[in-house]
């Protein structure tokens, strides 16, 4: 279980740091403003991180797990449309 977790975990965050400066690139955004992309994803990441962690402490984990794994779905939906 904990295997698979991982590797469906791992997929998006590979994938999204790998091919998000290439399609910037080919759609003709400065690297300047990719570059701010990426930071704020990162910040988003942290943040996101800090209250998923915290809202461990109220909600089980199943629940925290399926938000997480729901916003991953969408996530990977809208890249694969842009």
């Amino acid at each position: 279980m904990l295997y698979f977790l991982a590797a469906t975990h791992l997929f998006q965050g590979y994938y999204m740091g790998n091919s998000f400066k290439m399609i910037g690139y080919a759609g003709g955004i400065a690297d300047s403003t990719l570059t701010l992309i990426g930071s704020f994803g990162a910040l988003f990441n942290g943040c996101c991180k800090i209250i998923f962690a915290s809202a461990l402490d109220y909600y089980p984990f199943k629940t925290i797990y399926a938000v997480i794994v729901s916003s991953m779905i969408v996530s990977l939906i809208m890249v694969h449309y842009t």
